[in-house]
């Protein structure tokens, strides 16, 4: 009987365990059920309302004006048309047959029919020569200083010329052989394969040139550094590619972005390439090989480009603020570049891998500098964050600008992990994306922190509605955090807004200072460019404030700088970029272009994000990575929209053939 007793009690008790779990899971599936039709409800409000409705107009707003008189005004009527359709293809046919180009093609063709045992010709007689004026130096001081890195580049250039010496191909056929050399070409820059068998005929180098030019080459380092001399050797190599294919001056502005700070001059180093590409672009378009196409978003671009170049004419800041100026117009031709250039999927998956490349190796530069002590102390408050050690700045001058950088990269990395072709580019692209998000972290940047966690957020609402039950449970979860996160970091983000951090109050009183500005030059503003700032500032400053280069806000700073239509103007831009990402991204062509898109997205929400709290715009780098990031995702969106096109063609054409077949 005891034993029955027993037994009928487990039982009993398994039952009602049984029973609680069963409720228990009732319970949580009835809140996940009532979580989800809480997100659909949004959704359904977000995209199906007024909201949706508003922001996703723009192909009514981008008909209406191609239909409108300032289109048909510039297009003219039929025979002016005709005119310049005549005028264009006269300076297309004499562009190719002009004598000049013909033979300067030529000429840079030929470069890569020379055996690349005549370039070993070449180094080893400028090493060697090098090496003579270092010892000329060393003996005869009189001649000049001997630099002891004259020594070691000459034995490098010798060093370098002996594999090239055993070699029988020319630079073509060992471009087209070599793993490195052919990924970056063929996968890189989209040069087919083809192109490399055309230079596959063995040609006769002029070794005795060759020597006699490694002569003047070393002969010249009395005056000048043989590191300047292969710089220039470098550039005209460059140069050469981007005029024979502008994108590829399009792919080194954006990898080579953060590496421009290895020169003194960096800004220089950028607008040069903006302009090598824009002028092969332009030599492209004439010749017939480019096209130029002006929509409504770009209309607003131009506009905004113009105000920038009046501000920077009338202005209180003189020639420098004008020169400012005229550098910003010059990055934002940027955008221009690639709206027109990159019109095919392959190239704007090239300009995202070169932005998530590049981004990963400053990544990781600013982690090591983190962790082996050598981040810098500035910008940060010592006496109130005594647990923080330093500010990561990798290539960047200030950490603030790194994690502006890393907060509009970021998107693309979470992107990349989502669509890669294989697990290998999916972990490769988890990893970039993890080394981002330690070295913003080690930036200790507040803005760009939040900028960051909006934007993934806002990522991940658009990518799948089941985020939202993240945010449900966030809401539990956020009181337990600072249990969770190191405390250096939770005193750091919850210092936001408090006036005893000396760097917040420093912001609050700059804004109060430059509000004071923006009452008397509302209008029309005081002129482009810090330079126009710094002069009138410290007659609205608050004591001991008086020193600050910019208002401390991307909206202050355009509205100071630009007057009121200025800022209009950049608001109405970025309010008709919002429309075309939505509206694309409510309709997408495939999933690839959808995520592309959302990253854009993000990215310039990122940025406006940051953009209430600091002049983002001041680091020129930064002003051309948002011109870049923004022409990108309108690319993108144009070569979403040409394949729904395609498509649609395709299936009306099958649907008439198939009407045909009937009636026949």
């Amino acid at each position: 009987m005891r034993k029955k007793k027993k037994l009928k009690s487990n039982t009993e008790e398994e039952t009602s365990s049984r029973r609680k779990r069963h409720g228990e899971i009732a319970t949580m599936s009835l809140i996940v059920y009532l979580f989800d039709k809480l997100s659909n409800a949004i959704y359904n409000a977000l995209v199906d309302g007024f909201f949706g409705y508003i922001f996703t107009a723009y192909s009514s707003e981008l008909t209406a004006y191609e239909n409108g008189y300032f289109v048909s005004y510039f297009k003219g009527s039929s025979k002016t048309r005709r005119f310049f359709r005549k005028v264009r293809e006269y300076l297309s046919g004499h562009f190719e047959n002009s004598f000049i180009l013909k033979k300067l093609r030529k000429k840079v063709c030929g470069f890569a029919f020379i055996p690349l045992k005549t370039y070993a010709s070449f180094f080893l007689s400028f090493g060697i020569y090098t090496l003579l004026v270092y010892f000329i130096k060393t003996l005869l001081p009189i001649t000049g200083v001997a630099n002891i890195n004259n020594l070691y580049i000459g034995l490098g250039i010798c060093i370098v010329s002996f594999p090239l010496y055993s070699s029988k191909l020319n630079l073509a056929e060992a471009v087209r052989q070599g793993r490195m050399s052919s990924s970056l070409f063929v996968d890189s820059f989209g040069y087919r394969e083809e192109i490399f068998e055309r230079y596959s005929v063995k040609h006769t180098g002029r070794s005795g040139l060759s020597i006699l030019l490694g002569l003047i080459c070393g002969m010249l380092t009395f005056i000048i550094s043989p590191l300047i001399i292969l710089m220039v050797i470098l550039i005209f190599a460059i140069v050469t590619l981007v005029i024979i294919t502008p994108e590829i001056g399009i792919l080194l502005c954006i990898f080579g972005l953060p590496f421009f700070s290895f020169v003194s001059n960096p800004t220089f180093l950028l607008v040069s390439l903006v302009l090598v590409t824009m002028f092969s672009y332009v030599i492209k378009l004439v010749r017939g090989k480019r096209i130029f196409k002006i929509e409504l978003i770009d209309l607003f671009v131009m506009i905004f480009l113009l105000i920038v170049l009046f501000a920077g004419a009338i202005t209180v800041g003189g020639l420098d603020s004008y020169y400012a100026a005229l550098i910003s117009c010059f990055l934002i031709f940027g955008y221009f570049l690639v709206v027109n250039l990159i019109r095919t999927e392959k190239w704007l998956h090239r300009c995202v891998l070169a932005l998530i490349s590049s981004a990963t190796v400053v990544a990781i530069i600013g982690v090591f500098q983190y962790a082996f002590g050598i981040a810098v102390n500035d910008w940060i408050d010592k006496s109130y964050f005594t647990d923080i050690e330093g500010r990561a700045t990798s290539l960047f001058e200030n950490p603030n600008y790194l994690g502006a950088y890393l907060a509009m990269i970021i998107p693309f990395a979470v992107y990349q992990t989502i669509v890669g072709r294989n697990k290998k580019e999916r972990l490769l692209g988890f990893i970039s994306c993890l080394l981002m998000l330690l070295c913003a972290i080690f930036t200790w940047s507040r803005s760009a922190w939040l900028a960051i966690l909006i934007g993934l957020l806002v990522l991940f609402i658009i990518y799948t509605k089941k985020t939202m039950r993240l945010i449900y449970s966030a809401i539990f979860i956020i009181p337990f955090l600072p249990f969770v996160l190191p405390q250096n970091i939770v005193t750091r983000f919850m210092s936001i807004g408090d006036m005893a951090d000396s760097s917040t109050m420093y912001r609050v009183y700059t804004w109060k200072g430059s509000l004071g500005m923006v009452k008397d030059y509302f209008w029309g503003g005081i002129g482009y460019g810090t330079e126009a700032f710094e002069k009138l500032y410290p007659a609205y400053a608050y004591a001991g404030i008086e020193t600050t280069p910019h208002s401390h806000s991307l909206y202050l700073q355009i509205l100071i700088g630009m007057g009121i239509g200025g800022l209009l103007i950049f608001a109405v831009l970025m309010f008709f970029y919002f429309q075309k990402s939505l509206e694309y991204i409510k309709k997408p062509s495939n999933k690839d272009s959808f995520l592309i898109t959302v990253a854009a997205f993000v990215s310039i929400c990122a940025m406006l994000i940051m953009g209430f709290f600091d002049y983002v715009w001041y680091n020129y780098r930064i002003f051309f990575l948002f011109w870049i990031v923004l022409a990108i995702g309108v690319a993108c969106i144009r070569i979403g929209k040409k394949e729904i096109s395609k498509l649609n063609a395709y299936e009306e054409s099958d649907d008439c053939a198939a009407s045909i077949d009937v009636e026949w």
